[in-house]
């Protein structure tokens, strides 16, 4: 909500304003479609201009994952704001390149993030390590602001590995889920679709 209301200010403030919204993942940029709805300006997503993608790069509010950021070398005009949706998982494609197949992506992010008046990172892991803070300070040089935004933390963490071909879920897993209190809930995170 926060970063849909400061959009709507640069784009109050300067109406041709541009954006550019770059995701780690293109399931994630799915979901930013419907976070950005009620923008003055509709995104442009990907799956719109299929066959279009040098079209797609050229429009006022650009929705696109790392995987396809290489589709912006066709882009001349800079963006105006640049949003770094899943920050902490853009810095892992860095190093492992499973999904990123273009190392265009990687140069195209570093000229936008240079262009950019304003860079907007966002993520529940920023503070995990410094790997948010190192991919803030690419090329170019500009004062970086931390929000600190209010919300509810993970109480625990836990990393489980599940072996192929068992069914069976870990115990750390099962004790996990038994340990729930009432009212509490359980967020699984998986890194391929098989593993759901």
């Amino acid at each position: 909500a926060q970063f849909l209301a400061f959009v709507q200010r640069v784009l109050q403030e300067k109406p041709s304003a541009r954006v550019l919204c770059l995701s780690s993942r293109i399931i994630h940029a799915h979901d930013l479609c419907a976070d950005y709805a009620d923008c003055p300006v509709k995104p442009a997503m990907y799956k719109d201009y299929k066959r279009k993608e040098t079209e797609l790069v050229k429009q006022q509010f650009v929705i696109l994952s790392l995987e396809l950021a290489f589709y912006l070398q066709h882009c001349d005009a800079a963006f105006d704001v640049l949003i770094l949706d899943e920050a902490r998982s853009l810095c892992d494609k860095f190093a492992l390149q499973t999904t990123v197949r273009q190392p265009g992506c990687f140069e195209q992010l570093q000229i936008h993030y240079a262009r950019a008046t304003y860079v907007l990172a966002a993520d529940a892991d920023c503070g995990v390590d410094n790997a948010v803070t190192y991919l803030l300070q690419m090329e170019a040089t500009r004062p970086v602001v931390t929000w600190r935004l209010p919300h509810q933390r993970l109480k625990r963490r836990l990393t489980v590995y599940f072996r192929p071909n068992n069914n069976e879920p870990p115990a750390e897993f099962r004790r996990a889920v038994m340990d729930l209190q009432p009212g509490e809930k359980l967020w699984v995170c998986a890194l391929t679709k098989s593993a759901v």
